[in-house]
């Protein structure tokens, strides 16, 4: 959509430049004609000067045809890294699928051997192997002699016992030794594939953040009760504090955590306190979403450009006075036609409120909760407008001021003019900043 937009603006300006340039030519052939009118018979080499004149037009054609095909290798190179960016886009959507399906054949072949079937439970023999053709009807029956899938999670926590108590009762009153002691050896495969698909999400530089936060809640979803609950605790372990526990604080793994079944102890009120919940971040329950955009990187965008364009002035600014202002800008249509001109300047602002409006109200706003206003307040505004157009308008904007201020202009009415482009140039930025007040106000 943006490159249609790009490629209408451009010839939106070459028919602008062209038509200056015709209207130059066609204004001084009067000129032209006269002068070569007073050329003596036979001078062939005087009278060729007319055909001459139309030269700037000729060069003109050709330079914006040389431009034209620069642009179209630009926008070549330009589509085939885009194509080459969804082509590894949807590879990793691809090998992530095919991970988390993995990852279930995994769960379904989890089978744990009971040796008490009177629910008296000692020493389990613990096997860790695919077994997803078999049935797996009776995983959840008091009375089974194997657990199988995620029903594993739940015996492990609640009913193996460890010396004469169940694993939550043990770290309640040893801490998290329990935990390691009774897991040594046991759902290391489990663990190491969770931790690579995780990993395998942080890494990638195909998506930004936000849509790895999506990719990782996809997989979150397939997480159990009590394997929230393995993982709360397997973070806090020697294994998986170093490099499991700050991803699952990265990318709130543990927010559909039911906290009822964590380990807890009693205060001095009697009130019931959850074990290690300090030792992790709030980000591991609840998402904390921070607007990715770099407004710091377009406010020196700005900067830099509108220094650029200035010192170009600067540069040729004697160029401007005979070309500019001169020639063109002292032309009797900007003397005679000033209401003219003024009226399809305010149609033009006109049309482009109507755009922008109509842009804006057919955005569609994907609810997005921030804990802070200004990381809100950006996004929606990001809905509304592309804040890196501004690098381009503002310097623009003060090139106008520029020009204003060391040229006079006043006896034409250009500040008005300039004043009109201005506003038009602002339209679009101050109605997706009118829709963002609004916007948040609605949400409050």
């Amino acid at each position: 959509m943006r490159d249609r937009n790009s490629i209408g603006y451009i010839a939106i300006l070459v028919f602008i430049v062209v038509g200056i340039c015709f209207y130059l030519y066609v204004s001084e052939i009067g000129q032209l004609v006269e002068y070569a009118s007073t050329f003596k018979e036979g001078t062939l080499e005087k009278s060729g000067l007319l055909g001459d004149s139309a030269g700037l037009i000729n060069a003109l054609f050709s330079g914006l045809a040389f431009g034209g095909v620069i642009l179209t290798i630009i926008w070549q190179i330009k589509n085939d890294n885009s194509g080459k960016i969804n082509a590894q886009r949807l590879q990793f959507e691809n090998t992530f699928f095919n991970m988390t399906q993995t990852f279930e054949h995994i769960v379904d072949g989890l089978t744990i051997e009971r040796i008490d079937l009177q629910g008296t439970d000692t020493n389990a023999l613990f096997s860790n192997y695919y077994n997803v053709q078999e049935d797996q009807a009776n995983n959840n029956s008091v009375n089974a002699k194997e657990i199988k899938g995620r029903a594993v999670f739940e015996y492990i926590y609640q009913q193996r016992k460890l010396e004469g108590m169940i694993l939550k009762e043990a770290i309640e009153d040893s801490g998290i030794t329990p935990y390691e002691i009774a897991l040594k050896g046991i759902l290391d495969h489990y663990y190491r594939y969770l931790y690579r698909i995780l990993k395998f999400i942080d890494e990638t530089d195909l998506i930004d953040e936000q849509q790895k936060y999506r990719y990782s809640s996809m997989f979150r979803a397939q997480l159990s009760e009590f394997e929230l609950v393995l993982i709360y605790y397997n973070g806090l372990s020697s294994i998986g504090k170093k490099k499991l526990k700050p991803l699952l604080e990265k990318y709130s793994i543990l927010k559909n955590l039911r906290k009822y079944d964590l380990a807890t102890i009693k205060d001095r009120d009697g009130n019931n306190i959850t074990l290690f919940k300090e030792n992790y971040s709030n980000t591991a329950f609840t998402r904390i979403n921070v607007f990715a955009g770099n407004w710091i990187m377009i406010v020196l965008g700005v900067i830099f450009n509108s220094i650029i364009l200035v010192l170009l002035l600067t540069l040729i600014s004697g160029g401007l006075d005979n070309f500019l202002f001169k020639d063109i800008l002292s032309q009797p249509i900007f003397k005679d036609h000033s209401l003219a001109i003024t009226l399809l300047l305010i149609v033009a602002m006109l049309y482009t409120l109507s755009q922008s409006i109509d842009y804006c109200n057919h955005i569609q706003i994907r609810k997005r909760e921030y804990h802070r206003l200004w990381d809100k307040f950006r996004y929606l505004l990001s809905c509304y407008y592309d804040a890196a157009s501004l690098k381009v308008v503002l310097p623009i904007i003060v090139l106008f001021f520029y020009l204003c201020g060391s040229h006079n202009w006043y006896g034409y009415g250009f500040v008005l003019y300039v004043n009109l482009i201005i506003i038009t140039l602002l339209i679009r930025p101050i109605v997706a900043v009118v829709y963002t007040c609004y916007q948040m106000y609605k949400l409050k």
